[in-house]
């Protein structure tokens, strides 16, 4: 008679938990590699999830175009800076410039340029997302790396009330979307211009790129007024520049209690 051996309950659990690992493990290697998207930053359903993307940084408010409401004085990191009263800045969408997602880049990617903001390399990115998830504020995103027009803003708050926070951000004109609408209507000349799905449209006060709709024609770019609408190359330039002397601080100025 055959005697019948049964795994113990404690070698189940062990076996199911390294099963468990080494799924979460080729998992994560798939996404760095980007041989399958990763769902938590790109979306389910978006058409753009299968193509190369990489990081862009949706801010221009370094240290010459951003108020401070009070001196922080705490950890260098943004974490630690964005839990002080909800941050230094008056503006409470932009970077805080304390190099996060830097920290968080392992292929060094992404550094801090001398304006306080996070410049990307886009020869050593692979659009893993750890800088997106490492950021507090969001306001780096993913973006398919061939599309190079995107909105250098994360604020939205009112422009009257934006102005008083930072001079580089968007002032919610709709300019991009009257030529948004003006380029797809001459590219699909057989469809109705007021039906027609914009690629950038206004939402709460602030221009928003539809990556899937988006054919790069540039017209947003061009009749931008301040400008927040900018390609990567000409953005670069903006963010490396750091020569600008900062604007003058609030005058409530406290020290920070950490």
């Amino acid at each position: 008679m055959l005697d019948i051996i049964f795994p113990s309950i404690a070698s189940i659990a062990a076996v199911t938990l390294l099963g468990a690992a080494f799924g979460l493990f080729l998992s994560i290697a798939m996404i760095k590699l980007r041989v399958v998207p990763d769902p938590r930053i790109m979306g389910q359903e978006s058409p753009t999830a299968m193509i190369a993307n990489t990081a862009r940084v949706h801010c221009q408010g370094g240290t010459a175009e951003t108020a401070v409401r009070f001196l922080y004085s705490g950890l260098r990191q943004c974490t630690a800076a964005n839990g002080v009263m909800g941050g230094f800045k008056v503006c409470r969408y932009g970077c805080l410039g304390f190099g996060d997602c830097g920290r968080a880049c392992s292929f060094n990617a992404i550094h801090m340029g001398g304006n306080g903001l996070p410049i990307v390399d886009y020869d050593r990115c692979t659009g893993c997302g750890m800088c997106v998830m490492a950021c507090p504020r969001n306001i780096i995103g993913l973006a398919p790396r061939q599309n190079d027009v995107h909105t250098l803003c994360n604020n939205e708050e009112k422009s009257a009330v934006m102005k008083l926070e930072c001079s580089a951000g968007c002032i919610a004109c709709r300019l991009c979307e009257k030529a948004c609408r003006k380029a797809l209507s001459e590219k699909y000349p057989d469809r109705d211009p007021s039906r027609i799905e914009l690629a950038i449209e206004v939402d709460n006060s602030l221009a928003r790129i539809n990556y899937d709709r988006c054919i790069q024609c540039h017209q947003c770019v061009y009749v931008c007024p301040v400008p927040v609408i900018n390609p990567i190359v000409r953005s670069m330039k903006f963010q490396e520049s750091g020569d600008q002397k900062p604007r003058e601080s609030a005058p409530n100025k406290v020290e920070s209690p950490v």
